[in-house]
């Protein structure tokens, strides 16, 4: 995703192998997604027609953040995937929490261009 939100194919230029931190962030979705990143984790938030880069500790309740188009909650009676200009869905972020490592390392891939990833 390029700074305007635009989806873009791009290579995995390198994969690194970190020992783990303390702890990690959990977000959730209103739509019912998850993911579980370092606190220091380069994430993408909605913002001013384009998207912004902000560590994972810094995004709050009600930030909007690109999401999967291919995951859908049938639990979320009244979250809504909404397209971006650029055809990236978004969704509002429900809940950040924080929860002890469970884990010895982390993996970081890095991407070409960008430096952001989409995954799902």
């Amino acid at each position: 995703i390029d700074e305007r939100g635009h989806e873009t194919t791009q290579s995995v230029t390198a994969v690194s192998k970190h020992p783990s931190q303390d702890h990690f962030v959990r977000i959730e979705t209103q739509c019912g997604r998850s993911i579980r990143v370092t606190p220091d984790h380069t994430m993408l938030r909605v913002a001013d027609g384009g998207v912004e880069k902000v560590a994972a500790n810094e995004l709050a309740v009600g930030d909007t953040v690109p999401a999967s188009p291919s995951h859908r909650s049938v639990s979320a009676d009244t979250a809504t995937s909404t397209a971006t200009d650029g055809g990236i869905e978004t969704d509002e972020v429900a809940s950040v929490s924080f929860l002890e490592s469970d884990v010895e390392y982390t993996y970081n891939l890095t991407v070409a261009e960008t430096h952001t990833l989409a995954a799902n």
